[in-house]
Parts: structure tokens; C-alpha cells; sequence
């Protein structure tokens, strides 16, 4: 899929999957349509779908699965992180902003516009703008940008390959020499060595050679472009390039500077974590700005096939909470609060704080206080053991020579002492799955122990010795336990993996869409028997600059929606369900069998 997203290749296989989709769909990266029911879905021509937008044919309840239509009529539009859910009809020309989920069932009227959790009338649909140039033919595009990513990815590593050559050639490697190796397979010491020490340098060279092709791809300029224009094939290669490093660089020291190389303008003193749908060139962080996890930064705004580029500023000594969207063009200005998946907007006043959606203002909340040393103003000490532990990153693949010193022998000795069918149809696969999936996720593990222990609430400085341990689990995690976690999600076994990192998971509970793959404080998780939880739980969050955790606890047959977020310290009730797309503030208790929606949640119906 990460492939064929954006492009009419992808509209073209999930026609052969069986979904209804008409002529100059636009589907943007990231649309979540990967559980199957494909037969339910139905495109009009002309739909145009944003960044992670969600297309529910498939919602997971406590006690079974429901499958439903989905179905946007021609000329619709959803923006970033829309949430269609099963059995919802979006009329055509309507347009459902960013972050915005429509109930399950709902009727969105041809040409209006929705906004909210949960989505509400909000006026009519914006016209849609008028390109600055012409487009390509789709099935043009297509091939274009599937070459143009094919392309891409093989230079990225030229660098990292250069270096294999030029170990290979010291070491008098050639191919008759590698090919005799590969017949009959030894391990050396020194080999071993070599391969650990090339695959510790893979990754940062990767990484300078992609923000090097941010700058290759050429600058960006602000204007509308047509969904298949060749600007378009340049924003996808950027954003892609930028999402892969974010992967590893993420919340570190190294990652504003791999920014500015890359072009985006990055303030003195700020922090970063995850940036999403970025275009480097337009976007700026101020100085001393602390971004969360998840944030859309000035991602382009698709609307009826096309694409607009426009600068995108976060003000200096502002805080942006996790799942933000600041969309293309909003301007923000010095000392903004922007809380958990809040929608940012032109014209609010410095100095202000903003949640919810729509946003609304907060009064200022007390600042929790630590010694400056440990939040804003650290040694030169304490920078170094934190650059310690981001370096640390660049470690983990190197944790494949060591399982591939382990799996060449072992294969061969299956090959030689099983019967071909019983090692290709059974031994292989089992020792495949065992040392590339199940041995990454089982240090995965012991790390979290080794590391962290058993995590408590608590509250731990930026710069503090634990919170550079607990950011290293979070990359490792990710790293060597992501991949087993997903071919788990949904399933009984996802509750055994994550009992086993801390969490506490009762017997029945389903977990999906991605559920296991980011794992931060899985001992502050406590789940209920037979809840369903497709959600995501945020049992830490870092104001002012201070890592703060609590619990997060769900009881019995509980529902969790897509995307809801569930802030630390709070508590679901037993049989409650949370919309998709909803936040559960902090310390919130939600009663038992009540319906709960919007950001914040309230009660829609059920528990009094």
C-alpha cells in the first residue's frame, strides 16, 4: 500500500478487492481501509481523501466485529484525520474538516460542510480553488511516483552500499568469494564484526542522504496544484522522506538539525517529536517551541483533486500537544498552548491556550516547577548523557547480524536434515517467524525491564537520566517489536506480548488498528475483560517540559473508538464507549454503559 498510496494504481487494486470507485479519486497517505469489507465501499468521482483520514468498514465492539458501508458521494471531501464511521453516507460535494468524525449512520448533505466530535453542520463546503497548473493524466502520475519512490529508496542507500564496497574491497571480498560463502555459511568473528559495524552506519547515512534529497527535490512554492501534477509526485517524495527519518530521529537532539538540512526553518532551544505530512521548506518552528507526538505541520489541504501549498508557523515558546493539526497557511503566534488533538486556526491571540473541537480557550493552568537545569537550561553533562542514549538508536540494527549469525546455520540444517516439503512448509517458516519476529519483540522486552523496571506514576524532567531511558525504549520498541505487534494486532496473542512488557490485559479483550506498535507505559495500561479498544492511550505527556505518567484504565466490555485519545489518570467505566476521534481529559472518570463523544468527551447517552 505504502507504495501505490496517492496513486490510481491503489484505486485500481481496490476495485479488484471489490469496492465501488469512480474516476479522479484522490486517496492521500495513510487512508485507513486495511481491514478488509472492501465490498462496502463506495467512492463517487472526484472524492478526495486526506492524511490518515479513516474509512470504517470494519469497527471493532466489545464482543464482536461490525461491518459496514461507506459511501462519499462524487466531488466529497474528508481533511486530515476524518473519521467516516460504518453505515455513514457523505453526500457529494460535502466536505468534513480535519479531525472531525462522522457518527456511524449519519447523513452528511450533498454540499455542506461538518465539522466536530462529533461531526455537526457547519455551514456550506468551501469552493474548490483553482490550480496554478495542469495535470497529468492519472495513469501517468501513477507510474511516475511508483518509479520516482522506487527510485528514491535505491538512492538513499547508495551511500550506505558505497560503504559495503569499500569494507568488501579492503577485505579482499569479491563475488566468487561471497558466492562460495554463500554456499557453505560461516560466521567469523571478523565478519560478524564488519557486518555489525556496516549496519550501524546504514541508518545515519541513510538519514543525511534523505535530507539531502529534500533539498535535491527542489524548493516548493506556495500555490494550488492538481492532485497529479508533478509538484504533487514532489510533496508525496518529501513527505515520505521526512516521515522515514522521523521513525529515528524523532524527540532527539539530531532531529531539528536533520530538519534545517532538510529546509524547514527550526527555532534555538526548541524540541521536536513526530511531525506528520510535512513539506520542510514550508514550515517553521519558533525558538524554545515544544512540538508532542503526531503533529500535522503544514501539510498540504486537498479539496476536490487539488493540492494547496501554503506556509504553515509555530510562534516561539509555544507548546503543541500531541495529534495537532496546524494546517497549511495558519500563522501562529508567539506563547500558544495548543492542547491534544486540537485543530489550530488563523488569528488567535498570543499568549493563548486552546483546546478541543472546535477550540475553545483555557484559562492558564499552574506550571508544574523544576530546577531549569532539568527542563530548559541543562549542563553540558547532561547534554551528553542524552546524546548518549539518541546515538544508542543507531544500535539497533545491529541487531540483525546477530539473528542472521543464528539463522543461516540453522536454515542450512533444516535444508539438510528435513524432507524438502517438511522444511519449506513448516520448519523454515516456524524458524523464520521465531528468530525475525518473535526474538526482536522478546529483547524488546527485556529491555523495557532492564531499562525501566516496572514504571509507577511519577513525574521526570526532559533532561533527567530517566526520561533518556524511557525515550530509548520507546525507539527500540518501535524498532524490533513493531513488526510482530502487527501481524498480532487483533488478536488473542497481541494480549500476551504486551502482559509480557508490563500491561494488564483481561481475557477476551480485542486490540487493533496498530495498537501494539507504539508502546510507551505499558504497565500504566490496565484493560478490562472482553473490552475492545482501537484507541490510543497517552499515560504520559511532557508540560513544561516534564515527562508526567499516571494510569490509564479501561474495565470490563468497554469501547474504545479510532483515534480516541485517552489521557493519563483517567478511568472508562465498565461497558462505556468512547467515539472515534474523542479525547478522555486527564483524571476524567466516564460512568459505567454511558456513550461518550467530542473532544472533550461528553455524555451522549446511556449512564446518569
Amino acid at each position: 500500500w505504502r507504495l501505490l498510496e496517492g496513486t490510481e494504481l491503489q484505486n485500481a487494486a481496490l476495485r479488484a478487492l471489490g469496492a465501488r470507485i469512480g474516476e479522479g479519486v484522490r486517496l492521500h497517505h495513510g487512508v485507513d481501509f486495511t481491514r478488509g469489507g472492501w465490498e462496502l465501499l463506495d467512492l463517487g468521482d472526484g472524492v478526495t481523501v486526506g492524511r490518515d483520514a479513516v474509512l470504517e468498514l470494519v469497527r471493532h465492539e466489545a464482543g464482536g466485529i461490525v461491518l459496514s458501508r461507506v459511501t462519499l458521494g462524487a466531488g466529497s471531501t474528508l481533511e486530515t484525520q476524518a473519521h467516516v464511521g460504518g453505515g455513514a453516507t457523505v453526500g457529494a460535494g460535502a466536505f468534513v474538516t480535519a479531525r472531525s468524525a462522522v457518527d456511524p449512520d449519519a447523513v452528511v448533505p450533498p454540499g455542506a460542510r461538518w465539522d466536530g466530535v462529533p461531526a455537526r453542520p457547519a455551514g456550506e463546503a468551501p469552493p474548490a480553488p483553482e490550480p496554478a497548473e495542469g495535470a497529468l493524466h492519472p495513469w501517468v502520475h501513477a507510474v511516475l511516483l511508483v518509479v520516482a519512490r522506487l527510485a528514491l529508496t535505491a538512492a538513499l542507500w547508495v551511500p550506505a552500499e558505497l560503504a559495503a564496497l569499500a569494507v568488501a574491497g579492503a577485505a579482499g571480498v569479491d563475488a566468487d568469494a561471497l558466492g562460495e560463502w554463500l554456499a557453505t555459511p560461516e560466521v567469523s568473528p571478523g565478519l560478524l564484526a564488519a557486518a555489525a559495524g556496516l549496519t550501524l552506519l546504514a541508518v545515519p547515512l541513510w538519514l543525511l542522504a534523505g535530507a539531502l534529497a529534500c533539498r535535491g527535490l527542489g524548493t516548493l512554492r506556495p500555490g494550488v496544484y492538481r492532485c497529479w501534477s508533478v509538484a504533487a509526485i514532489r510533496v508525496s517524495l518529501k513527505v515520505g522522506v521526512v516521515d522515514s527519518a522521523c521513525r529515528w530521529l524523532y524527540g532527539t537532539l539530531l532531529w531539528t538539525h536533520w530538519l534545517r538540512l532538510a529546509g524547514l526553518r527550526a527555532g534555538a532551544g526548541c524540541e521536536v517529536s513526530s511531525l506528520n505530512d510535512c513539506v520542510p521548506e514550508l514550515a517553521e518552528i519558533g525558538d524554545r517551541t515544544f512540538c508532542a507526538d503526531g503533529i500535522y505541520l503544514g501539510g498540504p489541504r486537498l479539496h476536490r483533486g487539488t493540492l494547496t501549498l501554503a506556509p504553515a508557523r509555530l510562534g516561539a515558546d509555544s507548546f503543541v500537544g500531541n495529534g495537532a493539526v496546524i494546517p497549511a497557511g495558519v500563522r501562529l503566534p508567539d506563547g500558544i498552548l495548543l492542547g491534544v488533538g486540537t485543530v489550530a486556526a488563523d488569528s488567535l491571540p498570543a499568549g493563548s491556550s486552546w483546546f478541543g473541537h472546535p477550540p475553545f480557550a483555557l484559562p492558564r493552568r499552574a506550571e508544574m516547577r523544576f530546577d531549569a537545569r532539568l527542563t530548559h537550561r541543562p549542563g553540558v553533562g547532561r547534554r551528553l548523557v542524552r546524546l548518549g542514549w539518541e546515538l544508542l538508536r543507531f544500535a539497533l540494527p545491529g541487531v540483525a547480524p546477530l539473528l542472521l549469525a543464528l539463522w543461516l546455520p540453522l536454515v542450512a540444517h533444516v535444508i539438510a536434515v528435513a524432507p524438502p516439503l517438511l522444511a519449506v512448509g513448516l520448519l523454515l517458516p516456524l524458524v523464520n517467524a521465531g528468530l525475525l519476529l518473535v526474538a526482536p519483540a522478546a529483547l524488546a522486552v527485556a529491555l523495557k525491564w532492564l531499562l525501566l523496571g516496572r514504571v509507577r506514576p511519577g513525574a521526570h524532567p526532559l533532561w533527567s537520566g530517566w526520561a533518556s531511558r524511557w525515550d530509548f525504549h520507546c525507539v527500540a520498541w518501535n524498532v524490533l517489536a513493531a513488526e510482530l505487534a502487527g501481524w498480532l494486532d487483533g488478536t488473542p496473542w497481541l494480549a500476551h506480548l504486551l502482559r509480557a512488557a508490563g500491561a494488564r490485559v483481561g481475557r477476551g479483550a480485542l486490540l487493533g488498528g496498530g495498537f501494539g506498535d507504539d508502546l510507551p507505559d505499558p504497565d500504566l495500561l490496565e484493560i478490562g475483560d472482553g473490552a475492545a479498544v482501537d484507541g490510543l492511550f497517552q499515560a504520559h505527556t511532557f508540560e513544561d517540559r516534564v515527562l508526567k505518567t499516571d494510569h490509564v484504565r479501561i474495565a470490563a466490555g468497554a469501547t474504545i473508538g479510532r483515534n480516541a485519545m485517552l489521557l493519563y489518570g483517567s478511568e472508562i467505566g465498565a461497558g462505556a464507549r468512547v467515539t472515534a476521534n474523542s479525547v478522555v481529559m486527564k483524571e476524567e472518570r466516564l460512568r459505567p454503559g454511558g456513550d461518550y463523544a467530542g473532544v472533550p468527551t461528553t455524555l451522549v447517552a446511556g449512564a446518569e
